[in-house]
Parts: C-alpha cells; sequence; structure tokens
C-alpha cells in the first residue's frame, strides 16, 4: 500500500462522516515503518442511523487478494454500504466507538512492502 492508498481509506472515512452531518471532525493519519493508523473522530448528538452497517462492512475482515484492485473497485464516489464492505476488506483492523456524543473510527491497514 502506498500513500495514494493511504489518502484514499482517509477520504472515504471523512466521506461517511460528512454524509452522516457529522462536519465538526478531526483527523489523524501516522505511517509507521509496517502500517498506516487512520483516526478520524467527530462530535454528533445521535449516532449515525447506519452505524451498525458501516461497523459490520468495516469488519467484514481483511482480503489480501483485493488490495490490487481496490481502487478500481470503489470508482470515483465511494459512499454506500459496499464501500464500506471494500473497505474492510482491505484492512487489518478496525475499531469504532460511539461514546459521550463522539463517534471515532481507527483503521490499520499494513504497508504494501513489493513496492
Amino acid at each position: 500500500m502506498n500513500e495514494p492508498q493511504a489518502l484514499r481509506l482517509l477520504s472515504v472515512l471523512v466521506g461517511y462522516f460528512w454524509r452522516s452531518r457529522i462536519h465538526e471532525i478531526n483527523v489523524s493519519l501516522k505511517q509507521r515503518k509496517e502500517e498506516y493508523e487512520i483516526e478520524v473522530n467527530g462530535f454528533t448528538p445521535a449516532a449515525p442511523s447506519d452505524l451498525e452497517k458501516f461497523k459490520r462492512g468495516l469488519q467484514e475482515g481483511c482480503q489480501p487478494e483485493l488490495a490490487d484492485y481496490y481502487d478500481q473497485l470503489l470508482g470515483p464516489d465511494s459512499g454506500d454500504a459496499d464501500a464500506y464492505h471494500l473497505l474492510g476488506a482491505v484492512i487489518e483492523r478496525a475499531d469504532i466507538t460511539y461514546e459521550e456524543q463522539r463517534l471515532t473510527v481507527k483503521i490499520i491497514k499494513a504497508i504494501d512492502t513489493r513496492d
């Protein structure tokens, strides 16, 4: 996985927050030796109505064979449930919490060292 792909993952997460009308958000992107950690959190008085569907999609389980096709599969506007399922298929882990009116999503994605 390279930097443009990490930014694409970040874009999908920020897009989810924005479409859920969570406009006060904080973003963190950390590159470590073997992985990217992307965290987005924001204030919202109520959890998004599709939060459980979003969680299921992100926690679907990594399918490394899809990593090379991720950008092609998502297309230009990736905001539906299928996009979340695809995102879940290319990440190693997703932690999603909604506590005290704050939604936090953290994903971990291994860096592809084949390049």
